[in-house]
């Protein structure tokens, strides 16, 4: 069972007798995914004036890359791969061997 988008918090305890369905479990441990939201870590302690600096540091970041990619990268992509061919073939890239010839080749 696959659990929707969002914060979870991993509770592992011990297996038991009682604990549902331990004939289904090999080893000794039983893991749930408990639903957590942001307060529920903010409650925790920890995160100081530091921490969110650092966070703020590490989104911005990620925010540049995916700025990079789409300003750069993306639009090769886009041009060396298309959409499915209305017979349902795909476009393939082959990268030559021999470096006299071209490097790529598009089919």
């Amino acid at each position: 069972m696959f659990c929707p988008r969002g914060l979870y918090e991993a509770v592992f305890e011990l297996k038991t007798d009682n604990t549902t369905g331990s004939e289904l479990v090999t080893g000794d441990w039983v893991m749930r995914c408990e639903a957590r939201t942001l307060d529920d870590i903010h409650a925790l302690g920890g995160n100081d004036a530091a921490d969110e600096r650092r966070f703020a540091t590490a989104a911005r970041v990620s925010e540049i890359g995916l700025s990079s990619y789409r300003t750069f990268l993306q639009p090769f992509v886009r041009a060396v791969m298309s959409p499915r061919q209305p017979s349902g073939s795909v476009r393939s890239i082959r990268f030559a061997s021999n470096m006299s010839s071209s490097p790529i080749q598009i089919q």
